[in-house]
């Protein structure tokens, strides 16, 4: 289909075929829509944008799942040793995955009983945290 052939009805029945399976699903869609063909109209390869008078479904917000200690451990204890390792690593320093990817022996401290995490979370460069092992 040509970029000039896309209507509001074929956007609109577009995500309303995605919200058979989920409103989220479709808002995310929705988003994405609506983002490129800004993007094409920034660059001025588009007029307008046709999902402009589109809303987004409604949702039903829900409490996000925060496992027990229990839980996690019980995930540990069924993954394999190396698996194991890793995790125990993100649940004892509480550190992001990104963080715990990064980490070079150089960040152990073995004798002191802490590790040195860096993150990029800090506006303008990163932060350097250190937690007890």
């Amino acid at each position: 289909m040509n970029v000039s052939e896309i209507t509001t009805q074929k956007v609109q029945d577009c995500i309303l075929i995605r919200a058979k399976r989920s409103h989220y699903a479709a808002n995310y869609d929705l988003t994405l829509i609506k983002a490129l063909v800004n993007h094409g109209i920034r660059k001025k390869l588009l007029a307008l944008n046709p999902a402009n008078g589109i809303d987004f479904l409604p949702v039903e917000n829900r409490a996000k799942y925060v496992p027990s200690v229990q839980d996690i451990d019980k995930v540990i204890a069924v993954a394999d040793s190396e698996t194991q390792d890793y995790l125990w690593c993100i649940r004892e320093t509480l550190a992001r995955v990104s963080e715990i990817n990064r980490l070079k022996w150089d960040d152990v401290d073995i004798e002191n009983r802490l590790v040195t995490l860096y993150t990029w979370k800090k506006k303008g460069g990163s932060l350097t945290l250190e937690r007890s092992l």
